[in-house]
């Protein structure tokens, strides 16, 4: 499959040097074209970076700029308002004596900030004096302007944009007061039309516009509002702009009316810009309209062009230049290859004496000295060949066999004991057996052997110190003990149950590099065992190790299970295990379902919400609050909180709920819960609480009764208090009622 898809042209796959050259020039282009791709959106990401810091600086300045003439309109206002020879006319309501207050700064502030209004007002909104229009006065603005309404309402400084009778404009209006009594407002305001927008091109440069709702203008009754232009939306008029044009699509200016903050590329005659849009507020923070940064990118993307194409030149050039110079290299060392080519056609005709010599030190002629000696020894190999294969398959099925055999095997001693037999059936050895390290590491135990000597080992518990005789010598060094004649070597360790011994080698069972055991195999005949067979039972060793680990780990994991169970069946506490997808419980211990009042068979169908009334103490409903609860602990790890809980028989019963997110299988989300009555507890704190009331109150009117200077005294202060702690509104104490005639003069 994988030739068919990458074959080869035939005027490359004939030519070695092209064969070599294609996959070169084939990665080179790869990597070239890599470069240049991640070039190019390294640098459109850098220019993207760049056009939002450009936004996001451009949108800053005009948000300081709107803040500094927010502040500067208020300032004039509170500045105004603070005048107490202004307060005294404006409370007097001498509108003469407040002009010729006023009139000179308005003029002088006008000249140098063109200030628009300056205005004071009666409550609610009626306007006393327009120093902007002195004529015109006492008509009534709560209709349109709100924010003296509200100034005048809340008796606290206003500012901001506001839509009113003249146009947008900034407002900063504050409340007059005199002698401490609120006698009106006072009002600045400022221009919010191409003056601005012109400003702050000059100040800050790119372009500006100001687009305002059809809603918001509705209450403007400028003269030349016909002739203001259609915005890029039906419903929105263009205030001012310092560019024609360049609008992104209407659905921008929909979602920036709706709230969003958007960046839009826009392309026009040839020219790149960035608009962005941002929602325009009035002083409630009501959205008015949309301010439009315009940043010409021309200049950026034309440079990633410039840098674009210059990078294809220089790439394209390495290209050709780095093919031709690899081209002369490929074909000034390849040519001995065809001396070598020519030998090895003779020899597959059956010529096993041919000979190459090459005057050559590099690869190429040790290749040719490797060709020589490999023709001398084919021959020797030929002859032994199937022998070896036949052999290795044996090894490979064997392996095979132990690894598939293991794998459903969950104890230790089978396992070894399937292990050694498997061995002995399959290569003859004279003996083979398993040791296993025993807990404390210090003595190999043996646990599977083959034969009849191996069943005596076992029966007698047989067992070797690490670091003695060639078993221990394996477990202490980790690594395999080869003893081809066992006599020759001195620290072999004969047993009487296996005499014919001459031959011996031992594996150590080893796991991430901890020594499990030792396989130790015997044959009896010197040198019959080798380093082919070391690798072999290397491998049945490794696959021993995997076994084991195995069984260990199941070991573990059922003794874990079984004492987690015990742990929690016998625990004192109501505990449960609870679905965090599915809301019912899985597991419960016997106190859980003692306190639910349901039983085992309950579980997986119901849970803590089935199990509760419809709605909390605090009017929220079980269901909904229950399914929060649960969604805060699986995303905080954990919770505790107080719940009331309903049985299937009705009772209610006040619990404390602790919950603990765990991993169910298959990674299911999970919740350990545990519960706790705490009704009882609660009664007692009331009971408490009540007696303690109950003790201050008889405490305080005993107080009162010894403080008490007659009999009298003390009975009205005595049906006094007890009428108030007992909440009775008529309390009556009577001294020596009526005597019956029978008592009288005892």
């Amino acid at each position: 499959m994988l030739n068919r898809i990458f074959q080869l042209p035939k005027f490359i796959a004939t030519k070695l040097s092209r064969k070599i050259l294609f996959p070169i020039l084939i990665v080179g282009l790869l990597v070239l074209v890599s470069f240049f791709v991640f070039n190019y959106q390294t640098n459109a990401a850098d220019n993207q970076i760049r056009q939002a810091e450009n936004s996001r600086l451009a949108e800053q300045f005009f948000n300081l700029k709107l803040h500094d003439l927010n502040d500067f309109a208020l300032g004039l206002a509170v500045q105004s308002a603070n005048n107490p020879d202004i307060q005294a006319a404006f409370a007097a309501q001498d509108r003469e004596k407040l002009k010729e207050l006023t009139l000179d700064s308005y003029n002088a502030l006008k000249e140098q900030y063109d200030i628009a209004q300056y205005q004071f007002h009666l409550a609610p909104a009626t306007s006393f004096l327009r120093l902007h229009s002195p004529d015109k006065f006492g008509d009534d603005l709560s209709t349109f302007r709100f924010t003296i309404v509200q100034v005048n309402e809340t008796q606290q400084p206003v500012y901001g944009l506001e839509v009113g009778r003249g146009g947008a404009g900034i407002r900063g209006a504050t409340p007059v007061f005199y002698e401490g009594k609120h006698i009106g407002s006072v009002e600045f305001g400022l221009n919010f039309d191409a003056a601005l927008l012109n400003s702050l091109k000059a100040d800050y440069g790119d372009d500006w516009r100001i687009i305002l709702t059809r809603d918001a203008l509705s209450l403007a009754t400028l003269d030349d509002i016909s002739a203001l232009k259609e915005g890029p939306t039906p419903d929105t008029l263009v205030l001012a702009s310092t560019i024609d044009a360049i609008f992104p699509s209407s659905d921008v200016y929909n979602k920036v009316i709706a709230g969003e903050r958007l960046i839009s590329p826009v392309n026009e005659q040839d020219k790149f810009y960035s608009v962005t849009s941002i929602p325009l507020r009035d002083y409630s923070g009501k959205i008015i309209g949309v301010v439009d940064i315009i940043i010409d990118n021309t200049a950026l993307v034309q440079e990633q062009t410039n840098r674009t194409i210059l990078l294809l030149v220089v790439l394209a050039f390495v290209l050709v230049i780095g093919s031709y110079i690899i081209l002369t290299t490929i074909n000034q060392s390849l040519k001995p290859l065809g001396v070598l080519t020519t030998a090895a056609n003779k020899i597959e005709r059956g010529d096993l004496s041919q000979k190459v010599a090459l005057n050559s030190e590099d690869e190429i002629g040790q290749l040719g000295n490797a060709f020589n000696l490999m023709t001398g020894q084919l021959s020797g190999l030929i002859a032994s060949l199937e022998q070896r294969v036949e052999d290795r398959t044996k090894a490979l099925r064997t392996s095979t066999e132990v690894s598939r055999r293991l794998s459903s095997i969950l104890d230790k001693g089978k396992l070894a004991i399937e292990v050694v037999q498997q061995l002995q059936d399959a290569f003859h050895y004279y003996h083979a057996h398993i040791y296993l390290l025993d807990a404390k590491g210090e003595t190999l135990v043996m646990t599977g052997g083959t034969g009849e000597a191996g069943k005596k080992l076992l029966e007698r518990g047989h067992s070797i110190p690490r670091g003695r005789g060639l078993v221990g010598r394996a477990a202490e060094s980790k690594e395999v003990v080869l003893v081809s004649n066992t006599r020759s070597d001195p620290n072999w360790l004969p047993n009487p149950l296996l005499p014919e011994t001459q031959s011996e080698v031992a594996i150590p069972i080893l796991a991430a590099g901890q020594v499990l055991g030792v396989l130790d195999v015997q044959n009896n005949v010197v040198g019959s065992l080798t380093e082919e067979d070391a690798s072999l039972l290397r491998s049945i060793a490794d696959q021993t190790a995997i076994a084991l680990q195995n069984i260990s780990a199941t070991e573990e994991t059922q003794k874990l299970a079984k004492d987690y169970k015990e742990l929690v069946e016998n625990s004192p506490a109501a505990i449960a295990v609870l679905d965090a997808e599915t809301g019912v419980f899985t597991e419960a211990n016997q106190n859980a379902l003692e306190l639910y009042d349901i039983t085992r068979d309950d579980l997986n169908k119901i849970g803590p919400i089935q199990l509760s009334p419809a709605l909390q103490p605090d009017g929220q409903g079980s269901t909904e609050k229950a399914q929060a609860l649960i969604s805060q602990a699986m995303e905080k790890g954990g919770m505790i909180f107080e719940w009331t809980h309903q049985t299937r028989s009705g009772r209610k019963f006040l619990a404390e709920i602790r919950l603990v997110r765990v991993t169910g299988s298959g990674d299911r989300p999970m919740l350990n819960a545990v519960m706790t009555d705490i009704t009882e507890q609660r009664r007692l704190e009331e009971t408490n609480r009540k007696r303690a009331t109950q003790q201050e109150a008889l405490n305080r009117i005993t107080q009162k009764i010894q403080n008490a200077t007659s009999v009298e005294s003390a009975l009205k202060i005595t049906a006094r208090e007890l009428g108030h702690a007992l909440g009775m509104k008529t309390t009556l104490v009577k001294i020596n009622p009526e005597v019956p005639e029978k008592d009288k003069g005892n």
